[in-house]
């Protein structure tokens, strides 16, 4: 005769096949096999994976609140034992849970160390602003470069030009920036030959300083492309959290609280090269029309 935790692992597995087809009502009858045996299992582990698994069956019924629940209760048995390595479940369904939580404010610190060490990758539809990129950029309130969680750092003078370059960069993506663009905005003194050779000189620096991180750009079809699984920023995270309906973010007040504080920030406050006006000014009414703030000068 197996073992309950055996019994009950079994459950899981099959919950979790059901869970990868998308099956929300074949995961609930599971589920109900599963609960009448995780207490007699004793297991922390049981208990993860059936709070993770109501916490996926809440998301999938748009019930933000019931998830924030089955994630807390989830989240808090793994980072209580310190357990970076469930012992079920795909990575690409590790990184679902992940997101999730970041997106409901919990266990945060122990989420981003468990994506770290497990190599998890950001879910394409996923809502985790704090997702631990290699490469992070902020552009609201500031400036300021992060590289595997570590302020960018070089010797010797400021790298004027192809930090401009990252910020015209992080201005315009996640889309490709056509290579013309940046030419007329940030070289618009120099003719078609001068502003190409100016440009690839600060492409070239850039990638430099970014080192191992330079991977996110790549010059392609006279755009350059970013790879926003590498590469994040503030920016481009208020712009998808504002185009959403008001009620995802209401079910979810960290996420919303993010959203709003970013929301007050100016956008490259010290960048006074022309090109930086007219962004900073549309981003201004955005927020005012989407979060009823204004931008805060002195942030």
């Amino acid at each position: 005769m197996r073992s309950p935790m055996c019994e009950a692992f079994g459950w899981i597995a099959l919950a979790l096949a059901h869970r990868q087809r998308g099956s929300v009502d074949d995961v609930e009858t599971t589920l109900t096999s599963l609960r009448a045996l995780a207490a007699r299992s004793g297991s922390a582990m049981v208990d993860f994976h059936g709070h993770d698994l109501d916490a996926w069956v809440a998301r999938r019924r748009d019930d933000a609140f019931g998830e924030s629940a089955a994630l807390a209760e989830a989240l808090r048995l793994l980072a209580r034992h310190d357990m970076l390595y469930p012992a079920l479940g795909t990575d690409a369904l590790l990184a679902e849970t992940a997101a999730a939580a970041l997106a409901h404010g919990v266990e945060a610190a122990f989420v981003q160390r468990w994506i770290q060490r497990r190599g998890l990758k950001a879910p394409a539809d996923g809502l985790a602003p704090d997702w631990p990129l290699a490469l992070r950029l902020r552009v609201l309130g500031g400036f300021e470069v992060a590289i595997d969680g570590q302020p960018l750092s070089f010797e010797g003078k400021v790298q004027k030009r192809p930090l401009e370059l990252l910020q015209a960069l992080a201005v315009h993506g996640p889309a490709p920036v056509p290579v013309a663009t940046l030419m007329d905005e940030l070289w618009p003194e120099l003719d078609g030959d001068a502003a190409r050779k100016a440009f690839d000189a600060a492409l070239l620096r850039l990638r430099r300083l970014l080192g191992t991180s330079a991977t996110a750009l790549r010059l392609e079809a006279g755009a350059v492309h970013l790879d926003a699984t590498v590469m994040g920023c503030d920016l481009w995270w208020l712009q998808r959290l504002s185009a959403l309906p008001p009620a995802v973010l209401q079910g979810r007040p960290t996420l919303e609280a993010w959203a709003r504080g970013h929301a007050r920030l100016h956008l490259l406050p010290l960048q006074q090269a022309g090109w930086a006006a007219v962004p900073r000014q549309r981003h201004a009414r955005r927020m005012q029309q989407r979060f009823g703030v204004r931008n805060d000068a002195d942030a």
